[in-house]
C-alpha cells in the first residue's frame, strides 16, 4: 500500500487479466505478484486461520496444524488467484522465469536452528505445491527456520530453497539471465559480526538452473550449502566417532558466542564443550555434534573407533533443531557396548526450551533400561520389546549390539514404530498408544540430553550413557533390515602378521549371551565372508583348514557381538592353519 494515498501500489499492474493481488480476500494486503523484466515474482501469505481462539487446531492422525488457530496452507479464493496468476504467466512469452516466495518451508526435512519451525500442512501433497509443479515454477523460496537447505521433489524441476537471512550475516544473491537462474549463499566472515559497517562475505553454496535449448533439457547444478539434499536415500545425521575436532574447526550457523562468528567453546547442560564430532549425513556441518567429556576409543570399536561416555559428565548434542517435525517420518539406529544396569540415553529428541506444550507434542527418545531398549514419545507413552521377544538376552552384556527404531508411516501410532535388535524386528508392547506429533523445536542428544532443555525431573531414571557408542544414524524415512546391514557396510581385512612378523590367530572367549558360531558345511572363504556380512552382529570370522589338506576348509567360525582378539601363535603349536579376518 502507498502510505500517502492508501491505495495499492501495483493496482494497475495486472498479470495478463489477473489482478496483482487477491482483492476481496483476507490476503489482499499480503499476497501479490510482480513482473520485472523477464521474471515473475509472487509473494504469498501462507498463514491461514482455521479455527477460533477457543479451539486450537491440531490433527494428530494426519500431522496437521499444531500452532494454535493458524496453520500453513493456501486454500479457496486465495489458491484460485494464485493458480490464475500462473496460468496467465505461462501465456506470456516474455516471462521466462517464475519465482514464488513465502515464509514456510513445504518440502521436508529441512535444516533448522533457533526457530519454532512451523511447517506447511501436507507438504508436497498440498494443492499449493502441486499447482507450482503443474505450472512449472522454477524456485520456491522460504524462510522461518534460519538455516539453508535446497531440495527437490522427485519428478519435478521445482526447487525449494530455504535461506537463513539472519542479522544480514547470511543471505542469498540471485542472478537472472534470459536462459538461467544462478543463486549464491553468502556468509559473513571474520572474527566478529559487524552489523553497522562494511562486512566481508564468502560464497558458501551455489545453485544454477540452466534452461538453454538442447536435448538434455533443463540442467540443475548445486554445491556447498545449497547442495540439493537427497533425504529419500541418505541419512540426515551420521556420527562415526572416528575423531574429535575443535568447535571452531567449522561453522554451525546460529551457534555463536556473541559477537564472535565462530565460537571456540560453548556450554551444554553445565559442561564446557570445546570439541565437535562431525556429521557425515546429508545435513552436513549444520548438524555437527558438540561434545564434552567424550573420548575416542581406538580399541575395540564396532567399526573403527568408538566414542566412550563416562556415565557422568559426558555430553554430546546437536545445536541445530529437528529434524523431527509434526508427523514426519523419523528413524534411528545406533551401536553400543555396555555392562551398566541403569537406564541410559542412547538418542534423545527433546524440546529446546520449556513451554506449556498445550498441544501435547511428542519427544522421540531411545534409552537402554538395564539392557532393554525403550522408546519414549512422552513421560507416559512408552514402547518396549515384549518379555518374550527379549528372553534372557539383555543387551548390557559387554558385547556390541545395534538397536534401531523406525516409524512405519507419516503420523503413525507409537505402537506402529518398528524396533530392531541386531538387525531383526522384534515384537513390542506399548503403554498409552498415541499418533506421533513431534515438537518442531527440539534437539538431538547422543548418549545424553545434549542441548535439549528436557527436565531431569520429568525422567528421573535417565542417566548419561556409560560405555561405548558407535555409528549413530538419523533418517527422515522408514528403514528396513537391508538398510541396517549397510549402516555401515562391514569391510573385512585379513590379519597375516603383526609388526614383529609373528603369526596371528583369531581367539575370543565366549560367555553367556556371546557365543561364537561354527559352520562345518561352509567350505569356501567367499561363503564364510558372506555369512558374516549378512549376520549383523558378526564382527569377524576365521577359516580353519583341514590338517590333512591346507587348502580345504574344515570349518567357518563367526565371532558375534565382539571383535576377535588377535593373539600370537606360538611356534610349533600350530596343528591346523587358520585364516583370521576382522571387520
Amino acid at each position: 500500500m502507498d502510505p500517502d494515498t492508501d491505495e495499492y501500489i501495483l493496482k494497475d499492474r495486472k498479470i495478463g487479466n489477473v489482478d496483482p493481488t487477491p482483492y476481496g480476500t483476507d490476503f489482499e494486503y499480503t499476497s501479490f505478484a510482480y513482473k520485472h523484466k523477464n521474471a515473475l515474482f509472487i509473494t504469498v501469505d501462507v498463514f491461514n486461520k482455521v479455527s477460533n481462539p477457543d479451539h486450537n487446531y491440531i490433527d494428530r492422525e494426519n500431522g496437521l496444524g499444531g500452532e494454535g488457530v493458524v496453520t500453513g496452507d493456501v486454500t479457496g479464493e486465495h489458491l484460485s488467484w494464485f493458480k490464475n496468476i500462473l496460468i496467465s504467466a505461462r501465456d506470456d512469452d516474455t516471462i521466462k522465469h517464475i519465482m514464488v516466495q513465502a515464509h514456510l518451508p513445504i518440502l521436508q526435512p529441512v535444516k533448522k536452528v533457533a526457530s519454532s519451525a512451523m511447517f506447511f500442512d501436507r507438504g508436497e501433497d498440498s494443492e499449493f505445491w502441486k499447482t507450482m509443479v503443474q505450472y512449472e515454477v522454477d524456485i520456491y523460496f522460504a524462510g522461518e527456520v534460519h538455516a539453508n537447505t535446497a531440495s527437490k521433489a522427485t519428478g519435478s524441476n521445482l526447487i525449494q530453497i530455504v535461506s537463513r537471512s539472519m542479522i544480514l550475516s547470511n543471505f542469498l544473491k540471485v542472478t537472472v539471465s534470459p536462459d538461467s537462474i544462478h543463486v549464491e549463499a553468502l556468509n559473513e566472515i571474520g572474527l566478529k559480526y559487524d552489523q553497522y559497517s562494511k562486512s566481508e562475505f564468502e560464497v558458501i553454496g551455489s545453485l544454477s538452473i540452466d534452461k538453454k535449448a538442447g536435448s538434455g533439457g533443463t540442467s540443475i547444478e548445486s554445491s556447498g550449502d545449497l547442495q540439493i539434499i537427497d533425504a529419500a536415500w541418505d541419512p540426515l545425521i551420521h556420527f562415526t566417532f572416528e575423531e574429535l575436532h575443535s568447535v571452531g574447526d567449522r561453522q554451525v550457523l546460529g551457534l555463536i558466542d556473541w559477537p564472535f562468528i565462530i565460537p571456540k567453546k560453548v556450554n551444554m547442560r553445565g559442561v564446557t564443550v570445546e570439541e565437535t564430532i562431525f556429521n557425515q549425513g546429508v545435513f552436513g556441518q549444520q548438524y555437527d555434534a558438540q561434545s564434552g567429556k567424550v573420548t575416542i576409543s581406538t580399541d575395540d570399536g564396532f567399526h573403527g573407533n568408538a566414542g566412550y561416555f563416562n556415565g557422568g559428565e559426558s555430553q554430546m548434542g546437536v545445536y541445530s533443531f529437528g529434524p523431527n517435525m509434526g508427523g514426519s517420518i523419523i528413524s534411528y539406529s545406533i551401536w553400543f557396548k555396555t555392562e551398566s544396569d541403569l537406564e541410559m540415553i542412547l538418542l534423545h529428541y527433546g524440546e529446546s526450551w520449556q513451554s506449556a506444550n498445550r498441544y501435547n507434542k511428542n519427544i522421540f527418545s531411545l534409552t537402554l533400561d538395564d539392557g532393554i531398549p525403550t522408546l519414549y514419545a512422552s513421560t507416559t507413552s512408552i514402547l518396549r520389546p515384549t518379555t518374550a521377544a527379549m528372553g534372557n538376552n539383555k543387551l548390557n552384556d559387554q558385547g556390541w549390539h545395534q538397536v534401531a527404531v523406525s516409524m512405519s508411516r507419516h503420523s503413525c501410532l507409537l505402537s506402529e514404530v518398528v524396533v530392531f535388535i541386531d538387525g531383526e524386528a522384534v515384537e513390542t508392547e506399548v503403554q498409552n498408544d498415541i499418533n506421533l506429533f513431534f515438537l518442531t523445536y527440539g534437539r538431538i542428544g547422543v548418549g545424553s540430553m545434549g542441548f535439549a532443555d528436557t527436565r531431569q525431573a520429568d525422567f528421573p531414571t535417565w542417566t548419561t550413557f556409560h560405555g561405548k557408542l558407535d555409528e549413530a544414524y538419523v533418517w527422515g524415512k522408514t528403514i528396513n533390515e537391508g538398510i541396517l546391514r549397510r549402516s555401515p557396510r562391514k569391510d573385512f581385512h585379513f590379519v597375516r602378521k603383526n609388526d614383529s612378523g609373528e603369526r596371528r590367530v583369531c581367539r575370543v572367549h565366549g560367555r553367556d549371551g556371546i557365543k561364537n558360531e561354527v559352520y562345518t558345511i561352509i567350505k569356501t572363504l567367499k561363503e564364510c565372508k558372506k555369512k558374516c556380512r549378512r549376520k549383523l552382529p558378526c564382527l569377524g570370522y576365521k577359516l580353519v583348514f583341514s590338517k590333512n589338506n591346507r587348502e580345504v576348509v574344515d570349518k567357518c567360525v563367526l565371532f558375534n557381538y565382539q571383535t576377535p582378539k588377535l593373539r600370537v601363535q606360538k611356534s610349533g603349536k600350530l596343528r591346523r592353519r587358520e585364516a583370521c579376518y576382522t571387520a
